[in-house]
């Protein structure tokens, strides 16, 4: 197994560490942190590789090292289940616009999924995964199996001590753009300070 770590951090975020082995005996340390963005409807996945240790079997640091990542997704509330024989397997991949940094999905006019990579590149190659199942709604009663869309995967390459992320954020009608910042409190839009 790759994984040697996983940790909860004060932060809220959370961190995984890796040894990958990476050919001829060597290995590459990754660091993975998931976290929620604040004031906004997103998360952001931050991928880091570590640096070599000295007199180490490290996989050397201009060597790049290949993460590829491919995101299911969904469109449902709660307790609903994606069923993709009844309208999204034939409406979903016309959802999706294309970048060569990510994809937007939106799968109805309110609302849309942004994913974003930097830096990486986003290749478009749609699938289903079909029959996933959720045992615990299942065990509560509820459908327990959902169908996930694909719409591609997303590859980034890091030399050691380098990071990337890839960011996905939900806009509605009502909600900011992509990577804008979160809207100012009240007290910081009229310029008073706020007391706890």
């Amino acid at each position: 197994d790759c994984l040697k770590s996983f940790a909860a951090r004060p932060d809220g975020s959370l961190e995984w560490q890796f040894e990958v082995p990476a050919g001829q005996g060597k290995l590459a340390h990754l660091q993975i942190v998931f976290r929620m963005i604040q004031g906004r409807n997103a998360v952001r996945i931050e991928a880091h590789r570590q640096r070599a240790r000295p007199d180490s079997e490290d996989f050397d640091d201009s060597s790049p090292v290949k993460v590829i990542l491919r995101p299911d997704i969904e469109d449902r509330t709660n307790h609903s289940k994606t069923k993709a024989y009844a309208g999204p397997e034939a409406n979903w991949g016309r959802a999706v616009a294309y970048r060569p940094d990510g994809f937007d999905f939106a799968p109805a006019p309110d609302r849309r999924l942004s994913v974003r990579v930097a830096p990486g590149a986003f290749t478009p190659e749609p699938e289903w995964v079909y029959m996933v199942s959720h045992p615990h709604d299942a065990g509560r009663g509820f459908d327990g199996a959902s169908d996930l869309f694909s719409p591609g995967f997303i590859t980034i390459e890091l030399n050691g001590g380098q990071s990337a992320s890839v960011t996905a954020e939900i806009v509605t009608e009502a909600g900011p753009r992509p990577g804008s910042p979160a809207p100012p409190t009240p007290a910081q839009a009229t310029g008073e300070r706020a007391e706890i």
